[in-house]
Parts: C-alpha cells; structure tokens; sequence
C-alpha cells in the first residue's frame, strides 16, 4: 500500500500542476479576450475608414457638380453679354436708321411698355386709329 505521505505530496504535485494549468488557460482566455477586443476595434476602425470614404466621395461628387454649375453659370452668363452686346448694335442701328429717315422706327422685337389702366377693345381700336393717323401725318410732313 503506498505511503499516505507519498500521494499526499503526490496529490499535492497534481493540484499546484492543475492550478498552473488553470492559471495558464486563464492567461491564455485573458490574451484572447484582449486580442479580440483589438480585432473588434479595427473591424470598427475599419468600418469607420470605409464611411469616411464613402462620405469623401460624395464630397467630390458634389464639388465635381458645384464646378460644372459654375462653368455653366459663366457660360450663360458670356452668353448673355453676348444677347446685351447684339442687342446694343441693334438699338444704335436703329437710332442711326432712325436719324437718317428723321422719324421714329419701331423694331417688331419692341415691346410697348403696358399701361397700368386696363383698356377696353373700343378704346383699343380708338388709339390705333389715333396712332395710325399719327404716323400718316408724320409720313406726310
């Protein structure tokens, strides 16, 4: 029969060998636990950089349009300079033409500027046969 001090010190091996072991797993649960908060945390990092892009591309996406809305706006507004200037060659031709017929010329585009009194059609017709004898005496003269 073996000796009751031999397992005591025996048994005693076996539970410090158990309680290392048991320290060591829990070490080892320790480091994995450690390891996957830092894997979670660049997942999420990752997950942020990947927003952040996501983000900048609408950014430039958006200053990309902001840039052709420019463009566009000065092209329009070159055009309308354009539209002014032709309109101002047209208006000093017609003074010109006008100086040299010695009467007033209305080009088709000119708009008679509205009156704020509203006009019935018999009153319509009264002055534009007023505005045609008018012009017939001025013919004339």
């Amino acid at each position: 029969m073996p000796n009751p001090e031999a397992l005591a010190h025996n048994f005693e091996e076996i539970a410090e060998k158990c309680r290392q072991e048991v320290g060591d797993a829990d070490e080892i649960d320790k480091r994995n636990n450690q390891l996957r908060e830092q894997i979670l945390e660049k997942i999420r990092k990752r997950e942020s950089l990947q927003q952040d892009m996501l983000e900048m591309q609408k950014y430039v996406q958006v200053k990309a349009e902001i840039a052709k809305c420019r463009t566009k706006h000065d092209e329009m507004v070159q055009r309308f300079a354009e539209l002014e200037a032709k309109k101002n060659r047209r208006r000093e031709v017609l003074a010109k033409i006008e100086e040299l017929a010695g009467r007033s010329v209305v080009m088709k585009t000119d708009k008679q500027p509205a009156s704020c009194w509203l006009t019935t059609t018999r009153e319509q017709t009264a002055n534009e046969i007023e505005a045609n004898l008018t012009e017939k005496k001025t013919e004339e003269r």
